[in-house]
This record gives structure tokens, sequence and C-alpha cells, in this order.
């Protein structure tokens, strides 16, 4: 509840004010009776009720923002694993292989107990940077794909991701 003024009369305000008049409105609600919603939905540009997810706020943000695509090399778009070939995972070199070992052992253990998000996306950038130094197309799409997961808070994706880090990272480890 807003202490002041109710939702509608302040999307009229918004509405009424020349300087906001074309903001777009969204209104979030997590209690409303049937009548009001019609007319908050009619008042707004966008409505959601709550709890919505994540995706379902971006989706609604985006119809009324516009989305440019980034060109920033630090821009992260979500690839398949399974859409890069590498038919067999190149052995590294016994440098490469511990450095690798220390991320499964280390990083990767911590990601896994703690599941912070700012741990994980750490721990993406640190293995896209040591797929690029090595070449390890494969890795590095799990990599992008795995900040990508973050950056949305995607949990039941990182979650995954997360479990299938061992066996990508063993197949590459010198034996």
């Amino acid at each position: 509840r807003m202490p002041v003024m109710d939702g509608v009369e302040a999307i009229r305000h918004m509405k009424a004010d020349p300087l906001l008049k074309n903001l777009p409105v969204v209104a979030f609600t997590a209690s409303i009776l049937q009548s009001e919603e019609k007319q908050v939905q009619q008042l707004a540009d966008g409505f959601l009720r709550k709890p919505f997810k994540r995706a379902e706020l971006l989706a609604e943000l985006a119809r009324h923002l516009e989305c440019v695509e980034s060109t920033s090399p630090n821009s992260i778009a979500p690839v398949a694993v399974e859409s890069i070939e590498e038919p067999v995972a190149p052995e590294l070199s016994a440098p490469a292989s511990l450095r690798l070992r220390q991320l499964l052992d280390d990083e990767f253990v911590k990601c896994s107990k703690t599941m912070s998000m700012k741990t994980i996306g750490s721990f993406a950038a640190a293995l896209r940077q040591f797929s690029d130094q090595y070449e390890l197309r494969q890795m590095n799409a799990f990599a992008l794909r795995l900040a990508a997961a973050v950056s949305e808070f995607d949990l039941d994706i990182v979650r995954s991701l997360l479990t299938d880090f061992p066996t990508l990272a063993t197949a590459h480890i010198r034996k």
C-alpha cells in the first residue's frame, strides 16, 4: 500500500504531467480487487501481479524499453554448449592442467558450496579467460552460458551447469 495516494491515483498524476505522460508505467501489485485491476490495466502501460518471476519482469520491461543489441566485448549471449563441436577434448599441458585442476578443486567447490552469484560470476569469468587462453571452445561456450545464467539470476540453469562442470573439466585434465 502506498502511503499518500493509491497506485491508480499515482498513475493518473503521472499521465497528466506533461513531463511524465510519455514515460511507460508498469504497475506491480500483490493485492488488488478485480475491478481495480481492470482500471490499473487500462491506465498503466504494463501490469504484473506479485509474486512474479524475474523472467516475467524482464519480458514486461522489454515490451516498454527500446532494446539495443550490445556490441560491447563484455556483453554475454547464451550459447548452447552442444552447438560447439570439439571432437576430442584436447589434453592440456601440465601447467594448464594444474590451473584447471585448481579451478575445479578450489573455485568450483566454493561456488557449489556457497551458491553465491557473485562468486559464480567470478568463476565464469576466470573460466572464460582460461578457455580463451587455451582455445577450448566448448569450455568457453560453457563459461558464457554460466555467466548468462548468473546475470539473469536463473538458479535452475546455474545449478545444472555447475553439475556438468566436473565432467567437462576432467575431460581436459592430464592424467
